[in-house]
């Protein structure tokens, strides 16, 4: 079995570097230094236009908590009518309540709006007060996949937790993806020790821009390619048992 390897992109070009380095699929973003806010409808478009792997959409519309007004939710709602319609082939989302519980009005409706896609819900879960009632409430709201770090600053320490709730979800049909500070040198070490079927990063790395003293980030295609073998290792020796 193949261990799925998504990469978050916030750009068209790290969305192309990812594609050609190896990845599965893409976490479309902007403003990743933010934590990933919701893309420019151009860029979902181009996206979709030039990759041939899928491409999920991530819907955030402010940087900061996940609690999010009435006002804020319908923005959340347009955009995912939008990415929709401009061919997102997943929604990414989520929203907690102001004491880290599952704000179930607001996830039941951007699951009711994503209808006939997949839906991930994002690392607001490593915000919520219970993460085993979370897990639960999530599998029973209809939710595809669950990106966490295991409620820990990345997900090599929170490998722990992460296995847990693979154990617990895997078997319901609810992938847990871990995602935050995974590294080509780390990621199969993550992935053999969880039991994960997907894995999640950005596999970015500094980069010089047109203009003097323009520096930013940008999905590395080598740094993907290095995770993509990394991962077919496991596949190919059956580390722990846990991929043949």
């Amino acid at each position: 079995m193949k261990i799925l390897l998504e990469i978050c992109a916030g750009s068209i070009t790290s969305a192309l570097n990812a594609q050609e380095g190896g990845a599965d699929r893409i976490e479309l973003c902007s403003a990743l230094p933010l934590g990933g806010l919701t893309p420019g409808c151009g860029t979902i478009e181009e996206t979709k236009r030039l990759l041939s792997i899928p491409v999920y959409v991530l819907i955030r519309p402010r940087e900061g908590d996940f609690t999010y007004s009435d006002q804020e939710l319908k923005v959340i709602c347009r955009d995912i009518d939008a990415a929709k319609e401009l061919g997102a082939d997943g929604i990414v989302c989520g929203a907690l309540d102001r004491d880290g519980n599952i704000d179930h009005k607001a996830v039941e409706k951007m699951i009711k709006t994503s209808q006939g896609l997949p839906f991930t819900f994002h690392r607001a879960f490593d915000l919520c007060r219970d993460p085993f009632e979370t897990i639960h409430i999530l599998m029973e709201m209809g939710v595809n996949t669950l990106l966490t770090s295991g409620q820990a600053p990345t997900a090599k320490d929170g490998a722990g937790l992460i296995k847990e709730l693979i154990s617990l979800a895997q078997p319901k049909g609810l992938t847990v993806m871990p995602g935050s500070g995974l590294l080509a040198s780390n990621i199969a070490e993550v992935a053999g020790a969880t039991g994960a079927v997907a894995v999640h990063l950005s596999a970015k790395k500094r980069v010089a821009g047109a203009m003097a003293e323009s520096i930013y980030d940008q999905t590395d295609v080598a740094e993907v390619r290095s995770c993509r073998t990394a991962l077919n290792s496991i596949i190919n020796t059956g580390s722990n048992g846990i991929i043949t």
